[in-house]
């Protein structure tokens, strides 16, 4: 990990992503390890964004063109957690 952890979600704005809006200090645990970090929703104007749709698309589903990729997270909200040193 770069120090950057992307999240997708589709549907309504959960509780979680209220939180991060009003403290974006997060905890989170990747294979048995807890790191801190600062979340934040993403806009679609964001420079990340992009980054970000890529990356999940690439992780899970593999290369794919630009129109695919933006049609696949059409319906998303993007979520990025920097993690802390």
């Amino acid at each position: 990990m770069d120090g950057k952890l992307y999240l997708s979600h589709e549907g309504r704005v959960t509780d979680w992503m209220r939180n991060i809006k009003t403290n974006p200090e997060v905890k989170f645990e990747i294979d048995g390890k807890e790191f801190v970090g600062k979340a934040r929703c993403l806009q679609s104007d964001d420079s990340e964004t992009v980054k970000a749709k890529t990356a999940l698309y690439l992780k899970y589903y593999g290369k794919a063109e630009e129109r695919i990729i933006e049609d696949w997270f059409s319906l998303s909200t993007l979520i990025l957690v920097e993690r802390k040193a």
